[in-house]
């Protein structure tokens, strides 16, 4: 395809004769005057072309033409219909507009006749004495249709009241005849709420349901008289708190004497953790008859599952017949949850009520309440003082307090700081008591003689005042568990163990060899930490994990000194060799061996002293190859007699292995160093280690 066909096809005639052209003109071979005549006459034909075209189309122009000028003469009809129906419309909106301000103007004046209507109607009715409401109020019995007579009463009065009303004459009529009548009701309704409040001092009453059923259906007449009678309302408050003060003093002095009969105190003055003599000494307490207590092998020192009251604090009353029918017990705590659980439960209802039937605002409610119940209150503490006062029960004291405390914060949290002086007083009762108890505890250790406490053990063993003494521990982190914040408990607890400890320290000095008071001292720390790691308080406490850490800690040193006096007993010429020639080897070689199993026989790193004693060392080579493993058995006799099944059992076998080990590698090193031919005959020490791998895997280590 040649270039001009190709942009003939692409661009047309004339642009590919132009592009032709000019790219002729590029190449100087372009003439301008045929060029000039060409495109002359091409725009002559074009012309003509265009001409004809027109000629051919002229008819339908000249229709068109006339289709258009028709078209719009219709469009100009249509603007004037447009224009005549937009003014059609505003006149419409201008019509509406003035409905609208009419309307809006009607039910203003509708709105206003309404109101008058209504302060005429009202000023008609409270400006006319019905003689039938006269009537009624002077005449008719006292019932639910009586409390509206006073409602209609007391708003006539509040009308007459205002001072836009005190000009016209119909009130001056008006106003001595209703003060003829509110004097004529307060006589009736005085009588009335007198009777009513008589009824509450009648025995058998259910105050309650005659509080919400009878009484708060004239709540009215109480308001009635607090605006107008303010020196009758107080005599009905006065009379009101006389009757609901006796009652409820009566009432509780019932229940108190009820509960008290099933009550039983379960400690007695010389349950101390150390008696001064077997005669003072209980191993159980008497608790047949007390139900939901958990009591295993321990002393009668063990809680006993007795914190699980502070879970069932909304639990109802103890109703003590039902308890005594059984031919049941409560504990001193029980007896105390129960008194306070039926104070809270009448104190409730009492501000309820008392605020709503009186009319008055909490503050004002105060006074009352404070009255009604002041003789009540003082009862129950009198009452309290009196029942802790004989006891020695230091769990139930602090189980009370805790009671007490959670009981105020239930009160907090409604708004209701009624019992807090009540609050208080119960705290500066017990507090003391605790105190008193706790240090009965503290004085039978702290002056106990030593020979006394050594009779002692031997009549019934020590163990048993050690579980003595781990079971008050237990019980008092347990209960210091439950409170918020209190240091006086950890301090007490703190004073205990340094007094208990001091004892044990006495009595292991009466023993007469070190080995003996060691394994005495130990026996005491072994049953104390384990029963510590053993227990889990209901609510994490640092302090108790703290008292862990410490026990754990003597336990730990006391081991080490019993291993010691072990190991010099039973090998006493390969120790005072080592403490002599290599002590800071050995110890280097027990910190290593305590993270693994194997020894490493490594001479590059001995550091000993020079022995020139070859007999020496001959000595202990053969007393080891001879009896090591007899010794270590007889180590074992030893403890497992002391410490049998225990963990301290498995960890002083252990250690006793460890440094025996260590003890006899370090000798073993020197040995093959300096005296080889000593060696041949020596046991080995991956024979020792192979047989005390055997052992460690008989006792699980």
């Amino acid at each position: 395809m040649t270039t001009q066909n190709f942009l003939t096809k692409n661009l047309g005639d004339v642009a590919s004769r132009y592009i032709l052209g000019q790219m002729r003109l590029d190449d100087g071979n372009l003439d301008l005057r045929h060029m000039c005549d060409k495109v002359k006459l091409e725009m002559q034909l074009i012309e003509k072309e265009a001409a004809y075209d027109y000629l051919k189309v002229e008819k339908e122009m000249y229709e068109l033409d006339a289709e258009i000028d028709k078209s719009d003469q219709i469009l100009g009809e249509l603007e004037d219909v447009l224009l005549n129906f937009k003014d059609y419309l505003n006149d419409i909106k201008s019509e509406m507009t003035q409905l609208q301000d009419r309307s809006l103007a009607m039910n203003t004046a509708l709105t206003n006749r309404k109101n008058l209507s209504k302060i005429l109607s009202s000023f008609v009715d409270q400006a006319v004495l019905d003689p039938n409401l006269v009537d009624n109020i002077c005449n008719k019995e006292i019932n639910d249709q009586y409390v509206e007579y006073i409602r209609i009463l007391c708003s006539k009065l509040e009308f007459i009241s205002n001072p836009e009303f005190s000009d016209p004459a119909a009130l001056k009529q008006l106003g001595p005849e209703l003060i003829k009548l509110k004097n004529a009701a307060c006589r009736r309704v005085r009588e009335f709420l007198i009777d009513k409040v008589q009824v509450l001092k009648k025995p058998k009453v259910d105050v309650k349901s005659f509080q919400k059923d009878v009484l708060i259906k004239y709540r009215v007449f109480t308001e009635f008289m607090k605006d107008h009678y303010l020196d009758i309302y107080v005599e009905i408050c006065n009379l009101y708190i006389d009757a609901m003060s006796k009652l409820y003093l009566s009432n509780f002095k019932q229940y108190v004497g009820d509960i008290q009969k099933i009550t039983l105190d379960i400690y007695l003055r010389n349950d101390v953790i150390i008696p001064d003599n077997i005669q003072n000494y209980r191993s159980h307490l008497n608790l047949r008859n007390v139900q939901n207590l958990v009591q295993d092998n321990g002393s009668i020192f063990q809680l006993m599952n007795r914190e699980q009251i502070l879970n069932f604090m909304d639990e109802d009353p103890v109703e003590a017949d039902k308890i005594a029918l059984k031919n049941q017990r409560i504990l001193l705590e029980q007896y105390f949850k129960s008194i306070n659980r039926l104070l809270l439960i009448q104190v409730k209802h009492e501000v309820a009520f008392s605020q709503d039937f009186f009319n008055l605002k909490p503050e004002q409610n105060r006074q009352i309440f404070s009255n009604v119940f002041k003789n009540t209150i003082q009862f129950l503490l009198d009452h309290l003082k009196q029942t802790v006062g004989g006891s020695f029960d230091m769990y139930a004291l602090l189980l009370i307090i805790l009671l007490n405390e959670k009981n105020q914060q239930q009160m907090h949290k409604k708004n209701q700081g009624v019992l807090d002086s009540y609050f208080e007083q119960v705290n500066m009762t017990l507090w003391p008591k605790f105190e008193q108890v706790f240090d009965i505890h503290i004085h039978s250790i702290q002056s106990l003689n030593v020979k006394t406490y050594r009779n002692l053990e031997k009549q019934v063993t020590s163990r048993v005042f050690v579980v003595r003494y781990v079971d008050v521990i237990l019980s008092l982190f347990k209960l210091y568990s439950f409170f918020e914040d209190n240091k006086m408990i950890v301090s007490r607890i703190t004073q205990l163990r340094l007094k208990y400890l001091d004892l044990i320290k006495r009595s292991s000095a009466e023993y007469e060899t070190e080995q003996e008071t060691t394994i005495y001292t130990l026996s005491v720390y072994e049953i104390i930490v384990t029963a510590l790691n053993a227990t889990q308080l209901p609510n994490y406490k640092k302090e108790y994990t703290d008292e862990i850490l410490l026990i754990e800690k003597e336990t730990n040193k006391f081991s080490e000194k019993l291993v010691q006096i072990f190991m010099k007993d039973l090998f006493g010429n390969l120790v005072d060799f080592i403490q002599k020639y290599a002590k800071e080897e050995t110890e280097r070689e027990l910190n290593q061996m305590e993270g693994r199993s194997e020894i490493i026989q490594d001479e590059t790193k001995l550091q000993i002293s020079n022995v020139d004693n070859k007999k020496l060392i001959e000595n202990i080579s053969q007393e080891v190859s001879l009896s090591w493993n007899k010794k270590v058995d007889a180590f074992r006799v030893q403890i497992e007699k002391h410490y049998q099944g225990t963990n301290l059992m498995k960890s002083l076998l252990k250690k006793f292995l460890q440094t025996f080990i260590a003890n006899y590698n370090v000798f073993y090193k020197y040995a093959k160093i300096n005296h080889a031919t000593y060696v041949v005959n020596m046991t080995q020490v991956q024979t020792i280690l192979k047989e005390i791998k055997t052992i460690q895997t008989k006792y699980n280590m």
